[in-house]
């Protein structure tokens, strides 16, 4: 290192803006399928709460918050009276518990767990021959099914799954129902809850229920239930799942719109499994049938189709192809820019994958004129999608063609960047921003070295927009990988530029010391600009002087 740079970096550390508070962050882009962001994401599983009037509209709830109260502190007496043996006090306190977990916000589900009414609860199911009895008592351990897992792993615990099974072949269509319910939420509530039932007949039960049923409500449900059952961060074993992929599949061609959405969330999930049997339905014809149901502009479809989407693109270059080629792109260009944050990060994501792609996907994405677009998201949007559009541009930047390159930079890609180092966190993003910096100036260095006098125009844009300051920034960042990077950018691209125009400074004032001996000799400066300086010299003798040297 010259005696010239090291004081110059002397300088600036004095002046460094230190990133103090660097952590990874990188959980929410889930586990890495290809070098580049091909990645997986989890999904959260919504639980479904039953309220009152879904099924008894004569029964009111009015002021049912001043009232609840009221009815937990009468909730021993309730749970009391389910011992009762007169059947109509068995109902009402059946039916009171109901009502306390119908309330549209915080239902008492905790309070009515300790109070004992559980174990009556699955009582009733397997030993009363009374079907609104049993009715009822499914309806209310499905809704308490909806808590947290504390309160799930309870109603376990005291051996809630098997019967529910059970129940799930009772005589009575509504029964089945709600038994299915209830396991959809219990299955929905963990991982460990969800691999309880899978070990449990309860696939082939609603395997059988959805060939057979004519009831709507109960195909509804038992699909949904389904779909809980192949959902998780962590997958669950393929050869438990595996027979259910045709029945969701199929669920695409219905015009169902509850049937289709939960059909597509666990489409979401099988093509994040690379099997024979989930690769062989990625065709065209899948794909331009996701973007039909997209044109319907239904917002229960759109998430999980896009998610759809993202896994493929997430995969091979011959499946990433099969969505360019089924036109979705300019129905994603118009989400980008009118739909919510949820469904941009979902996008950018995508997109972000098929920039990693061949050349010619790269080439799509700039065609379709998505750089400008993402370059605008990288800077406006909130955190998480900025990340998402980052991750695109950075993919283009490291893997694409010197052409494709110049295209960035002439978007204004550099300054993006500079920007979202400012900004971001996230220690994995940040060293990759520094990757693809230095891959676009080294493009620079290449395409000036074709130029009679080789010139850095990238690493000259870089400059000029305050980018030495951020790397600057940078140098003494205790993150080692970051740190290094910095540096290591700074020295390669930077630091012969800046010896050199300390060199032709110092030139200059020593050219001017030397001319100012004479004492009729009185320099002065009568113009700067363009890189060069104009003195007046020996009275009215005018002499341009460059300020750069030149080899």
């Amino acid at each position: 290192m010259s005696s010239l740079f090291q004081k110059r970096l002397e300088k600036r550390k004095k002046e460094f803006k230190k990133l103090s508070n660097v952590e990874t962050s990188r959980n929410k882009r889930y586990k890495m399928q290809v070098q580049l962001s091909k990645n997986k994401r989890e999904q959260t599983i919504m639980k479904k709460r039953k309220m009152y009037q879904d099924i008894d509209n004569t029964i009111s709830l009015n002021n049912e918050e001043l009232e609840l109260e009221k009815k937990l502190s009468m909730l021993p007496t309730f749970v009391q009276q389910m011992d009762d043996s007169n059947r109509e006090t068995k109902m009402s306190s059946i039916l009171e518990i109901i009502k306390m977990l119908t309330v549209e916000d915080y239902p008492p589900i905790r309070q009515i767990i300790e109070s004992g009414a559980i174990p009556k609860l699955i009582n009733f199911l397997q030993n009363s021959d009374d079907l609104e009895i049993q009715f009822n008592s499914a309806w209310a351990l499905t809704n308490l099914a909806t808590g947290n897992t504390t309160d799930t792993t309870a109603l376990v615990k005291y051996g809630i799954i098997p019967v529910l099974v059970d129940l799930v072949e009772s005589k009575s269509e509504k029964i089945v129902l709600q038994a299915v319910w209830a396991l959809g939420n219990i299955a929905a509530d963990s991982i460990e809850h969800r691999d309880i039932v899978l070990k449990t007949r309860t696939i082939q039960q609603l395997s059988n229920i959805i060939q057979k049923t004519k009831n709507i409500e109960l195909l509804r449900k038992a699909n949904w239930t389904l779909s809980t059952l192949v959902q998780g961060s962590d997958l669950p074993q393929w050869e438990l799942i595996k027979d259910t992929l045709p029945i969701f599949y199929n669920f695409l061609y219905t015009e169902d719109i509850e049937l289709i959405k939960d059909s597509c969330v666990a489409l979401g999930f099988f093509t994040m499994i690379k099997k024979p049997e989930t690769l062989k339905i990625i065709t065209l014809k899948f794909c331009k049938h996701l973007v039909e149901l997209l044109e319907i502009q239904n917002v229960l479809l759109i998430h999980p189709i896009l998610r759809i989407f993202g896994n493929i693109v997430a995969g091979s270059n011959k499946e990433t192809q099969c969505v360019l080629d089924s036109g979705v792109l300019p129905i994603m260009k118009e989400f980008l820019e009118k739909r919510p944050r949820i469904i941009r990060q979902e996008i950018c994501w995508a997109l972000s994958n098929i920039c990693a792609g061949t050349t010619e996907q790269k080439g799509v994405i700039i065609h379709e004129n998505f750089i400008p677009i993402l370059i605008g998201v990288s800077q406006n949007d909130c955190l998480r999608v900025r990340h998402e559009a980052t991750w695109a541009l950075i993919n283009l930047c490291i893997t694409g063609t010197s052409e494709q390159i110049t295209y960035m930079v002439l978007c204004k890609v550099l300054a993006a960047f500079k920007e979202c180092l400012k900004d971001f966190y996230d220690v994995e993003l940040i060293f990759k921003i520094f990757i693809a910096i230095k891959n676009v100036l080294q493009t620079g260095y290449l395409e000036g070295q074709k130029c009679r006098k080789p010139n850095n125009l990238y690493a000259r844009d870089f400059e000029e927009i305050g980018g030495i300051k951020i790397l600057e920034s940078f140098f003494e960042n205790k993150n080692e990988k970051i740190s290094e990077i910095a540096n290591e950018i700074y020295k390669q691209y930077f630091s012969k530029r800046e010896e050199e125009e300390e060199e032709s400074l110092d030139f200059f004032n020593w050219s001017l010391d030397e001319w100012s001996k004479d004492e009729k000799n009185e320099p002065r400066v009568i113009y700067q600009g363009e890189g060069r300086i104009k003195i007046l010299l020996y009275g009215d003798k005018e002499e341009e002087l460059p300020m750069e040297l030149e080899k």
